[in-house]
């Protein structure tokens, strides 16, 4: 269904999806002649007061029928917006959420986009329940929320560089925090080494042979591993074998490491 409306000789039609939130508000602030939605807003208190005259004018009937139908959907999406802080304690909703059937992602960056035009007590309103403002917050949290996906699916947080998580393209994303983590805040590190993200995979895939061939010893006795033995799954003879062949190559802490539980480098 769509709803027409005149304003200084120009047909606007809108959806009902067109007079989603702060939207509503740029196009009322034109609708005004330039006047600020601050000031409109005193224009509905008087409205609501019943200080206008009995005989309004249709134009002034049609800007409240904008105005109602804008303050419908903002109250539904700050409902959303609550029931979603009082569920995950935060505020920071992604783009691509949907709360119940309310795309509250979108809601949101449309909040962000006209902070600066909505009516002040709608910011007091945002603001009272910590309501994330910081557009780069928002995309940060995104590339989060999409690798704590990958995480409960996959049992680990090792992204390959191209991979793609529904539309999402979190291998990019997982890139560039390892390339930003001597930059970025103290919290965002702290929750990603919570759920174990992988900040050097090439140590990390190392570490997992190292600990292999400590198990192997701790069975065996020696550090002598066939080239095609597998430690449960980890190919072990194929790592250790790597290492024999990148002994000149290694890192000497790595060196150290191996030659402490007795690896054998050369194969007589």
């Amino acid at each position: 269904m769509l709803l027409a409306f005149r304003v200084m000789g120009e047909c606007h039609l809108a959806s009902r999806m067109d007079l989603y939130a702060e939207e509503t508000a740029v196009f009322l602030s034109s609708a005004l002649n330039g006047r600020s939605i601050q000031n409109y807003g005193s224009i509905k208190r008087r409205r609501d007061k019943g200080i206008f005259p009995a005989e309004r004018t249709p134009r002034q009937d049609r800007i409240g029928l904008v105005l109602n139908a804008y303050e419908s959907k903002w109250e539904k999406g700050f409902a959303a917006v609550a029931k979603f802080k009082a569920r995950n304690g935060h505020c920071r909703v992604p783009w691509s959420h949907i709360e119940g059937k309310f795309r509250l992602g979108q809601w949101a960056a449309l909040q962000r986009k006209a902070k600066d035009k909505m009516l002040s007590r709608h910011r007091r309103r945002l603001n009272a329940i910590g309501f994330a403002w910081d557009g780069h917050v928002h995309v940060w949290e995104n590339g989060f929320t999409a690798l704590t996906k990958f995480k409960a699916c996959e049992g680990h947080c090792r992204v390959s560089r191209y991979h793609v998580e529904g539309a999402y393209k979190l291998g990019q994303w997982v890139s560039v925090q390892r390339l930003s983590r001597d930059v970025m805040s103290a919290e965002r590190r702290k929750r990603l080494d919570a759920i174990g993200f992988v900040w050097d995979w090439r140590q990390h895939f190392w570490e997992k042979g190292f600990s292999a061939l400590a198990k192997f010893k701790a069975r065996e006795g020696h550090c002598r591993v066939p080239s095609f033995h597998m430690e449960r799954k980890y190919k072990l003879g194929q790592w250790v074998t790597t290492q024999r062949r990148s002994k000149d190559k290694i890192p000497a802490k790595r060196r150290s490491q191996l030659n402490k539980i007795g690896f054998v480098w050369r194969i007589r």
